[in-house]
């Protein structure tokens, strides 16, 4: 598995690449027989001379254990959603990477075992942003992403609300562009998910909230859609 891995992950940061392009780590027999295994699954797919990776091989990649392979496909991904305010301004970050490549979105990370969700909220901020912050808790959002009628990606969102922040922004890191923008113009912005305002609707509540919604997504992995389960106060 972790020679498919490999393959995979050279597809972070495009999404499609030739054949000399994908062979870096692995001799040529070796990598020829992970390559076709892969295709055969149906997580890459060859047009002309590129390679592509399809979205079940984003979702793939989404459930891989990226310290030691092992795969939780029957459980939901546990995530941290880090919304971060300063002013009228909300942090933002471009994806560069594979999956959700040039989608806008709050800082998020996932949760790893051993690790509390303050620790990795607070952890996950720094990281990827450079800044501090006050950080609270402010709910889960529940969110199952379908593509032709079958469960690609189950994430569970445990959301954070951090403001009072200090410290100089990464404008650009190695999983995309971080800025500030109002939510006003960022709902304008057409590379968002369909359900961004109930998400960002977290930072102003004054107590925890709960969101389930399913996200609809076309078989080129774009975002068509979506519909809210619940939205509650806890």
């Amino acid at each position: 598995m972790n020679e498919e891995r490999k393959i995979l992950n050279e597809f972070h940061s495009k999404e499609k690449k030739k054949y000399n392009e994908l062979k870096k780590e692995l001799p040529s027999n070796k990598f020829s027989y992970y390559l076709k295994k892969l295709i055969d699954k149906g997580y890459i797919e060859k047009k002309d001379e590129f390679y592509k990776i399809t979205f079940s091989g984003e979702c793939y990649l989404l459930y891989l254990d990226q310290k030691n392979d092992s795969l939780s496909l029957k459980q939901p991904i546990i995530d941290v959603f880090l919304i971060g305010v300063k002013g009228n301004k909300i942090l933002f970050q471009e994806r560069g990477k594979m999956p959700f490549k040039g989608i806008a979105m709050p800082i998020g990370s996932r949760v790893r075992e051993g690790k509390s969700l303050f620790e990795t909220a607070e952890n996950i901020f720094y990281r990827d942003t450079g800044l501090k912050g006050r950080i609270a808790y402010k709910g889960i959002i529940d969110v199952k992403s379908m593509k032709e009628g079958n469960l690609f990606v189950h994430h569970i969102l445990h959301v954070f609300k951090i403001d009072k922040i200090k410290g100089k922004l990464k404008e650009k890191t190695s999983k995309g562009l971080n800025y500030w923008l109002s939510e006003k113009d960022y709902l304008k912005k057409k590379n968002i998910f369909k359900a961004a305002k109930e998400q960002l609707a977290f930072a102003k509540s004054k107590g925890p909230l709960f969101l389930e919604l399913i996200q609809y997504i076309d078989q080129n992995g774009k975002f068509i859609g979506n519909k809210i389960i619940r939205n509650d106060k806890l």
